[in-house]
């Protein structure tokens, strides 16, 4: 293993931690942190480091940044209180405009010549887990998503200057996120989630002959982007439906005081509130509805419409 730091150097400096296995393609690399309270990608990257520092790579290399943001990570922040600015939105980043901006620049940097890349987030802590992707546009990542035993993968909308957006539209990368429900307080995560997410990493990494080991063939299911159901009124939330739960149009999803919220979709539950009082317009439930594409035809595996 080899490990280096690279300092922003600002008013104050920091550094950010490059732990680098193996050499020569094909070239992973798994960030974390880029958010700063977004932990439980932070705790997986750290596992792997570990792992790998006890398992022999066969071929290829693997780059780990395990907290690409330290100065928001610390205080377990989005941001970093030097400048308040979304790390994930301004990729590639530049020299110029502030701590963030040349620490996102460090990120590209170090990616500039991967072939994978996975970017480790933590989502609402009422969503399910999920793979988000711009599947439609970069078919080609499905190749390396079919061998994450993950039980969903979302299409992104591409919003532009995320690491993963921007890794494939201006480098071409199989780039993509996995995204974690966040613990219910600062620092804390869901450990048997964040365990899943780890042996699906080692799967992966098995698959695609990085290092040895049996695999598990049980590619995600592929939905369409995440839809938005705010509420019609104000008062108190009670629903009748949990995230991850399959529904049909017009199902119950919960009340609110005598407002019936119904389902639009045939659709899973991505994200739904818990009981709690909500004002009209406010964010009570998320879904997305499972998209009939056929898959790469990749050597005989996983060649099905998922």
């Amino acid at each position: 293993m080899n490990m280096r730091k690279l300092v922003v150097e600002d008013n104050p400096s920091f550094e950010q931690e490059v732990y680098e296995f193996g050499e020569n393609h094909p070239k992973l690399m798994i960030t974390a942190g880029i958010h700063g309270d977004e932990v439980a990608g932070i705790s997986i990257a750290y596992d792997m480091i570990e792992f790998l520092n006890n398992t022999k790579l066969k071929n290829g290399s693997i780059k780990i940044m395990p907290k690409c943001n330290p100065v928001a990570t610390r205080v377990f922040n989005r941001t970093s209180f030097y400048d308040e600015v979304d790390m994930n939105r301004i990729f590639p980043g530049n020299e110029t405009d502030g701590p963030t901006h040349k620490a996102a620049k460090n990120v590209w940097d170090e990616a500039c010549d991967m072939d994978i890349i996975i970017d480790l987030h933590c989502a609402n802590q009422y969503s399910i887990p999920y793979i988000l992707s711009i599947y439609d546009k970069f078919p080609e990542v499905l190749s390396v998503i079919n061998h994450l035993p993950l039980e969903n993968l979302v299409q992104s909308s591409g919003l532009r200057g995320q690491f993963f957006v921007e890794s494939n539209y201006q480098r071409n990368q199989n780039a993509f996120i996995i995204e974690l429900p966040s613990g219910s307080s600062k620092g804390a995560i869901k450990t048997h989630l964040a365990n899943n997410c780890f042996d699906a990493l080692k799967n992966l990494l098995i698959a695609l002959d990085f290092i040895d080991g049996k695999t598990v063939d049980n590619p995600p299911t592929y939905y369409g982007e995440i839809l938005d159901i705010k509420s019609p009124v104000s008062g108190l939330f009670k629903p009748t439906k949990s995230s991850g739960d399959v529904v049909n149009k017009g199902d119950i999803i919960g009340k609110i005081g005598n407002t019936v919220i119904k389902a639009d979709n045939d659709s899973k539950i991505h994200t739904i509130m818990p009981d709690s009082y909500v004002y009209k317009g406010d964010l009570i439930y998320s879904y997305i509805i499972k998209k009939e594409i056929q898959a790469l035809d990749l050597g005989g595996k996983n060649d099905k419409t998922n």
